[in-house]
């Protein structure tokens, strides 16, 4: 009969506990933030959690990579990929994360700058366009080689026109200044005509 003896040959038949990750969320200027803190595992499982004191933990994750993203993504946001696990220890990953830009109220909006760029429906720049502008005044305007066109109008109005280039069919623009679009890039999809 043989017996075995899991003590003689260091196995555990039963793991103890232990937490993956912690993470450590500072300013700059080493000060404790509260913020949002994501953390994305190989299979597409997400955990998300608010700061406490500066600190995520993040426990039960498993031995391969993970993605630790800090902050919202519309300012300062942090993404730290390939973060490595290991069985039994719990990985300290430090983040510094600058939130003060994102604190700060937004001025009122006194004017828009809009980046018209034409493409045809592959996606491939449209260059020297005729931009009909109607709205807020009337004027015709070209694009450059790429497809791009550079515009700014004052607040609460609208720029609308149309898109006219050879071998394409017009299209309409129509886009309205507001906090929302102070700086906005939008692609016009301009469909082949038909011959």
């Amino acid at each position: 009969m043989l017996l075995y003896n899991s003590s003689l040959f260091g196995v555990s038949l039963h793991a103890e506990s232990f937490c993956s990750l912690v993470v450590n969320v500072q300013s700059p200027t080493r000060k404790i933030i509260e913020t949002r803190v994501e953390v994305s595992e190989h299979d597409g499982r997400l955990t998300q959690a608010i700061t406490r004191n500066g600190i995520v933990r993040v426990c039960g994750l498993g031995i391969l990579p993970v993605t630790v993203v800090v902050g919202d993504a519309g300012c300062n946001q942090v993404v730290v990929r390939n973060v490595p696990m290991d069985w039994n220890e719990t990985r300290n990953l430090l983040v510094a994360y600058d939130i003060a830009p994102c604190q700060s109220d937004t001025p009122p909006v006194a004017a828009c700058s809009f980046l018209l760029r034409f493409a045809d429906p592959n996606g491939t720049p449209v260059g020297e366009v005729n931009f009909d502008e109607r709205q807020p005044y009337a004027s015709v305007q070209r694009s450059d080689e790429y497809g791009r066109m550079f515009i700014r109008i004052a607040a609460s109005q609208t720029l609308s026109g149309i898109a006219k280039a050879a071998g394409f069919r017009p299209s309409n623009v129509s886009i309205t200044c507001s906090s929302k679009t102070i700086v906005f890039e939008k692609r016009v999809t301009l469909e082949k005509a038909e011959r």
